[in-house]
């Protein structure tokens, strides 16, 4: 995610999106020749770095609500492909051809190449000719008036900002939870393949009830809802029997996406155009070492095994109190600049 901050204003979306669509076929199949456990190691942290892009390129080329729909819909093919994961993890039981298929969905990318590049990066990097025909095919496909440029703003510009801090503390909490559930899959009865599949398909219908919520609910108001219903089902996991377990964790994973779906999508409206793209990597780039201290959840379960379920209850909690703190961006124009931002924070 750092990378992307010094990427994405240098070279633009378009090589960064499909670099990382590259590094992740590329070293997938690597993964297949990996003559070692540290070899492999190291090429899957590769494999990591390409998966860090998608929720950037939903601001690309969309506004207003399209922005809405491309953020929340976009995951759902990520869900999709954690769904027919376990069903190929079944039928490959080999591990390195299953590596050498998961490099396969790459290809499919590669059409995408004739999505045009951001406007506004053109303009930023003084290619108005360039920037002026996108904008323009654009405007007369969707029958509106083309937008005017704004000026690109640096990393030390959002550190002056304090909703930095309250998202990025959200989203490590989001992610926290969110792959605490998953790793935490092996304390489950039942079938691990069959598990696996529901924790994925739960989260098709948390990302279309956060979409569903976001057409017609305040920002604040949506993400509170959702994450005190995750956290509330996690806690009541102390006082239930262990066959009704999995149903609070499908019921609390449903909760957790159902917030961080709306988070992402809140976050991009908090931050003015210039900006946007550094403050949603700059956040996404913490909240991934959330992903990286979920694991350690596992250790907890051999002092009870409920005990990473609270965790990730509470820290549901935490979010919550931390989105009371940020300003209502619903159904307000985005910023277009750091003064208009600092125009919403005063309005609420």
């Amino acid at each position: 995610m750092l990378l992307l901050c010094v990427f994405i204003p240098r070279f633009g979306r378009k090589p960064v999106v499909f670099g990382s669509t590259i590094i992740l076929s590329v070293f997938s199949a690597a993964m297949a020749f990996a003559p070692s456990w540290p070899v492999f190691t190291l090429l899957y942290f590769v494999v990591g770095l390409g998966q860090i892009t998608s929720f950037i390129v939903a601001f690309i080329l969309v506004g207003g609500p399209r922005v809405l729909f491309s953020c929340l819909f976009l995951p759902v093919f990520y869900v999709a492909g954690e769904m027919l994961l376990p069903g190929t993890a079944y039928l490959v039981r080999n591990w390195r051809h299953l590596s050498l298929v998961m490099a396969v969905p790459g290809l499919a990318c590669i059409p995408l190449w004739l999505i045009p590049e951001s406007p506004r990066w053109l303009a930023s990097r003084g290619r108005l000719q360039e920037a002026e025909l996108v904008l323009r095919a654009a405007a007369l496909e969707n029958r509106v008036d083309a937008p005017t440029f704004t000026v690109s703003l640096s990393f030390m510009d959002l550190l002056r900002t304090k909703n930095v801090r309250f998202t990025t503390l959200i989203l490590f909490s989001n992610t926290v939870s969110y792959f605490g559930l998953s790793f935490n899959l092996s304390h489950l009865y039942g079938n691990p393949f069959l598990n696996y599949f529901l924790l994925s398909a739960v989260e098709l219908p948390g990302y279309v009830a956060s979409w569903l919520a976001a057409r017609s609910l305040p920002r604040r108001l949506q993400f509170i809802m959702f994450a005190l219903l995750g956290a509330l089902a996690l806690l009541l996991i102390l006082i239930t029997m262990d066959t009704v377990t999995l149903t609070l964790v499908l019921l609390g994973k449903f909760g957790v996406l159902g917030a961080a779906g709306g988070m992402y999508n809140y976050t991009g409206e908090l931050y003015p155009t210039g900006i946007r793209n550094t403050a949603m990597s700059s956040c996404a780039m913490f909240a991934r070492l959330g992903s990286a201290v979920s694991p350690y959840l596992l250790l907890l379960a051999a002092v009870d095994p409920v005990v990473p379920w609270v965790v990730v209850g509470s820290l549901c909690l935490l979010s919550v109190v931390l989105c009371i703190l940020l300003p209502e961006t619903f159904r307000k124009p985005m910023p277009d600049s750091v003064q208009q931002m600092g125009h919403i924070q005063r309005s609420v």
